[in-house]
């Protein structure tokens, strides 16, 4: 189980990371018992994800039933935080970074509960039609795209060029499973 001070001192750390703190990799145990625990973060991430989901699907007459639209994206949730750290089993391999796997894998999802805090209030004005948040929009993905990068780099211990790929990669799993269940949710 995991405690509320494992779950602030993560926070922190992540926290610290967006401030480019290489020091702050010191915040996250490179244990196999640590990667499971900050999981937790996938539940700290849901509220938000709901608030989305709600203002997606209240907004648009295309989409398919309730019950079809919550199950493909309650699988498309569990995918997203699955899927990165699934392959980056193996590019950590390939890399010979397989002893700093869990650290980085601690360090990227609690980031996630701060990038997701930042970005889903954006995207949510975005759903709402706000043209505005659309370049703030686009400058935060960037942003954070160089925090996933810092991250990447630095618990890692790689060059810039191999954690752009891993920004990359992740970039790309995040494109693939927010289309495909795009794909399925939407009426035919």
């Amino acid at each position: 189980m995991i405690s509320l001070r494992e779950i602030v001192v993560s926070l922190y750390g992540a926290y610290r990371l967006a401030w480019m703190d290489a020091k702050a990799a010191a915040y996250f145990e490179n244990t196999d018992e640590a990667f499971w625990r900050s999981f937790f973060a996938a539940v700290l991430v849901l509220p938000f994800y709901g608030v989305i989901l709600t203002a997606k699907y209240s907004g648009d007459a295309d989409l398919s039933h309730p019950f079809r639209f919550v199950t493909v994206e309650i699988c498309a949730y569990i995918i997203a935080w699955v899927a990165f750290p699934l392959m980056m089993v193996s590019v950590a391999r390939l890399l010979n970074r397989g002893d700093k796997y869990f650290g980085f894998i601690c360090a990227y999802n609690w980031a996630s509960v701060l990038q997701n805090a930042v970005y889903l209030p954006v995207a949510y004005m975005m759903l709402m039609g706000i043209q505005s948040a659309a370049p703030l929009g686009l400058i935060i993905l960037v942003c954070l795209m160089i925090y996933t990068w810092f991250i990447a780099k630095t618990l890692l211990e790689i060059d810039g060029i191999a954690a752009a790929g891993i920004v990359f990669m992740d970039l790309l799993i995040s494109i693939l499973v927010t289309t495909y269940a795009d794909i399925l949710i939407i009426r035919t």
